[in-house]
């Protein structure tokens, strides 16, 4: 991921026009209207014993060790977290001559969750069905909507129509979703460039790592990958 970032910063800053280097003037507030993508891929597994004591009642009418044949041991559980689309707007101020104070909010309401459901198939119920397991047919989606905000800084490594520039900042993300959810910090850096279109209009593309150091989902670290562009509105 952080090469993938610096080749961007490296290809922009050999795009620059060395002609135009200080040739724009430097607008005090730009506002980004963001559009991409959230690369999240989001994992987990949990696996839990079948509490047969609570079947005894039902073991009772059936001949000893039935239930225990018949019926897994333990029941396995498989969540996924997948991609969605970006959109939202950022607001940056500038802070002396190449440095940019940005805030953001962003809202992904694209994720889908699926969980899975499964355990081995026992030769006596599924050799009927031609199954191995039951994973499949205990299956089931939900949308999960992501709302990420933040404070960041960005330096430009290079001036003129052509800004390449890095950039590190924290924040949030809060995911809306049925079952489980919340709000988990995040920080996040990337690398990009600004676009000069005109004396007040701009463009903006960059691929930034937003570190989610405990996903909802998994409970571990989670790197939902980020690729903007934006169309960049300057104000004096």
């Amino acid at each position: 991921m952080l090469k993938a970032m610096l080749a961007v910063a490296a290809l922009a800053v050999a795009a620059t026009p060395l002609s135009a280097q200080g040739a724009l003037s430097d607008p005090r507030y730009e506002v980004t209207l963001v559009f991409g993508a959230s690369l999240l891929s989001a994992e987990s597994d949990s696996a839990k014993p079948l509490p047969f004591d609570s079947l005894q009642t039902f073991e009772a009418l059936l001949p000893a060790g039935t239930l225990r044949r018949l019926l897994p041991s333990t029941i396995e559980a498989h969540d996924h977290m997948g991609a969605s689309f970006l959109q939202g707007f950022q607001v940056s101020r500038r802070l002396a001559r190449r440095g940019w104070l940005e805030a953001e909010f962003l809202i992904a309401p694209a994720h889908t969750r699926r969980h899975t459901t499964s355990f081995p198939c026992p030769a006596e119920v599924c050799a009927l069905a031609g199954l191995s397991s039951l994973g499949d047919a205990l299956a089931s989606e939900e949308r999960v909507t992501a709302y990420h905000y933040g404070l960041g800084f960005a330096y430009e490594l290079a001036r003129g129509e052509v800004r390449p520039f890095l950039s590190v900042g924290a924040g949030a993300v809060t995911y809306d979703v049925p079952r489980g959810g919340g709000t988990s910090f995040a920080f996040e850096f990337g690398a990009g460039a600004r676009l000069s279109f005109g004396e007040r209009i701009g463009g903006r593309i960059e691929v930034v790592d937003r570190v989610v150091p405990d996903h909802f989902l998994s409970g571990t670290t989670e790197h939902d990958v980020h690729v903007r562009a934006g169309a960049v509105f300057r104000l004096p």
